[in-house]
């Protein structure tokens, strides 16, 4: 299969398979040299880790649901979701790092705590939270000498997190109500916000649901979709203002950002077709992926956008997977 879109050509490039079975959540750290993944169980899941030619290492081995891990910049340290199966509200935001004998929970409030990001010394972690009933949600900030912070409070809606390498810009989204643009908002170290993209902006009149930020939290990019039309992936300089659509196609998610705003990656397909990885390098637009069954999902780059790592889901049964790498 092949997706049809301007300036689109399949790539010839291999990649290699460096995890296959009950696989999910695939990461990779800043510098390239580290990988993590969710290894499932009938009852629990576990947070696995592999540098670059040395065998996988458990991070957790416990009886807890570990998922949905990501790494600092060298991998040092690991921030992953956990699920102690109490309750819906159970999902907490774990770290593991050098000198931890134990993880330690950085965000564990009354309401379910999910998808973290974190800084590239490890000590900054952002997540979103929501309130036990799912009607509020809040933009999270945790830094290791403060403790944690919320960056709304009602009626002000905040999800979707992202931190800046140094720790010291957090990005979030603003929730806004039907038919308005939600729009993304940065924070500096000090605690002002101020929005990046306004509601009012002539290149974002559509709804955005997705955006990413890279490591020096330069560049921005995000995706908008207007109804049932089909959905625009956009990158914007912060400093410079250079401002390009990327692609158009009817579903666009996963999207992901290098240091140098030159390489990015997604997914994308067509309603009920099998979703791609589409990779942005060099001022091409490649398809990194060629699958006729199955779905391609989360792919994720290294800050200097040289490895590229992303998840291939078995088409018919939940397992078995395969966590896909290519280096670029």
């Amino acid at each position: 299969m092949q997706i049809s879109a301007p300036g689109v050509r399949p790539s010839s490039r291999s990649y290699e398979v460096i995890a296959r079975g009950q696989v999910d959540d695939p990461t990779v750290s800043g510098d390239g040299q580290v990988f993590a993944w969710t290894r499932r169980a009938p009852s629990v899941s576990e947070i696995e880790m592999q540098r670059r030619g040395q065998e996988p290492l458990l991070v957790t081995d416990d009886d807890y649901a570990d998922k949905k891990p990501v790494l600092n910049h060298d991998g040092s340290v690991c921030v992953w979701e956990r699920f102690d199966r109490t309750g819906t509200e159970s999902w907490d935001i774990y770290r593991l790092g050098p000198g931890d004998n134990e993880p330690q929970a950085v965000g564990a409030g009354p309401g379910p705590d999910w998808d973290p990001h974190v800084s590239d010394d490890g000590n900054s972690v952002v997540w979103g939270r929501y309130s036990p009933d799912y009607h509020e949600r809040t933009a999270m900030l945790w830094r290791k000498d403060e403790g944690e912070t919320g960056m709304s409070e009602p009626p002000v809606l905040s999800a979707l997190p992202e931190i800046a390498g140094d720790g010291e810009r957090a990005f979030f989204m603003r929730l806004a109500p039907a038919n308005s643009s939600n729009q993304i908002w940065m924070q500096e170290s000090d605690g002002y916000q101020k929005p990046l993209l306004y509601e009012t902006d002539p290149h974002s009149r559509n709804n955005r649901h997705a955006f990413r930020t890279n490591d020096h939290g330069d560049w921005l990019t995000w995706v908008e979709k207007d109804g049932a039309g089909p959905a625009s992936l956009f990158r914007w300089h912060l400093s410079d203002g250079f401002f390009e659509k990327v692609a158009q196609a009817p579903i666009i998610s996963s999207i992901d950002i290098s240091n140098d705003g030159q390489t990015m990656c997604w997914t994308q397909s067509e309603p009920g077709a099998t979703s791609q990885v589409m990779l942005r390098h060099d001022g091409k637009t490649i398809q990194v992926t060629d699958d006729a069954e199955g779905n391609n999902a989360t792919p994720t780059l290294s800050d200097d956008g040289h490895t590229l790592v992303w998840l291939w889901r078995h088409p018919k049964y939940l397992f078995p997977n395969e966590v896909r790498k290519l280096d670029i």
